[in-house]
């Protein structure tokens, strides 16, 4: 769903979370972290934004002030335009961040991996090595519904019902 060269990006997911670690979204191009790349995850039970434009010396990280380990509901909406990344949980204030100057576009290879994926760049913080843990029950993209079941890998989808 997702395109190559974007300038914005903007997310909006409701999922619950079991686990103090794992990756939510992840889009990249290669395999370093020097490379574009864009992550939301749940390090350390927060949402962490992460994204490098191909230009970062050292790695951007906008972190949420809300937990989200607790097997509650939650709602993420998160929002990239150029260099500028603003994260919100639930009705938090919004955290922002601004990478280094430079690139203005994320230039990935088009796919986008929900709950983790199976070959993550090495330098990356502990947590982002970890598949998330609960359920996710809505993906927006670009203000577009990604629907997981036919848009997804339907083998690996298990329904939060069969969870327990």
């Amino acid at each position: 769903m997702s395109k190559r060269g974007q300038t914005t990006n903007h997310f909006e997911i409701r999922f619950r979370a079991t686990a103090p670690n794992g990756v939510l979204v992840w889009l990249n191009k290669g395999t370093s972290v020097s490379r574009d790349y864009l992550a939301l995850t749940i390090n350390g039970g927060f949402v962490e934004l992460s994204f490098n434009l191909g230009t970062q010396q050292s790695m951007l990280i906008i972190k949420s002030k809300v937990r989200v380990d607790d097997g509650q509901w939650h709602t993420l909406v998160v929002h990239r335009r150029k260099r500028l990344g603003v994260l919100r949980v639930d009705t938090e204030r919004p955290v922002k961040g601004i990478a280094e100057r430079g690139a203005t576009t994320l230039n990935t290879n088009g796919k986008l991996w929900i709950g983790g994926s199976p070959k993550m760049p090495d330098g990356l913080p502990h947590a982002y090595y970890q598949g998330f843990h609960g359920c996710i029950d809505s993906v927006q993209v670009e203000n577009r519904d990604l629907n997981l079941v036919t848009q997804g890998d339907a083998p690996l989808i298990r329904f939060c019902d069969e969870m327990r």
